[in-house]
């Protein structure tokens, strides 16, 4: 009986390593775009949290550097909180069965 016990227990254990797997995969592949400027600046970043690509309107190289600055952190910004919702989205719709079985606060996660 134990090791029956035993058995089921390594089995989840397995099945909550390749859904954690599955997991990273996700947050690697989720991509989400956050502009300012009235879309004159753009900035992709991934559920990782990296910024994928970066684009900038042309007319903004010749406007005061401190604005570009300042439009380049309100995009990267709303970026990061764009992929952060998409990504518990993406959780809670595919991982319900396993989050809800662990003592996470997926609200507060990020």
């Amino acid at each position: 009986m134990i090791m029956m016990d035993m058995l089921k227990m390594f089995g989840k254990m397995k099945d909550l390593q390749k859904k954690t797997e599955e997991m990273k995969v996700i947050m690697q592949n989720t991509t989400a775009t956050g502009e300012s400027g009235a879309g004159m600046v753009k900035i992709v970043v991934n559920g990782q949290k990296k910024v994928q690509s970066m684009i900038i309107d042309p007319i903004l190289m010749t406007e005061d550097k401190k604005m570009l600055e300042d439009l380049t952190v309100a995009a990267v910004n709303m970026a990061i909180k764009n992929v952060e919702e998409k990504i518990k989205v993406t959780l809670k719709n595919n991982y319900k069965d396993i989050l809800n079985h662990l003592p996470i606060d997926l609200e507060n996660l990020f």
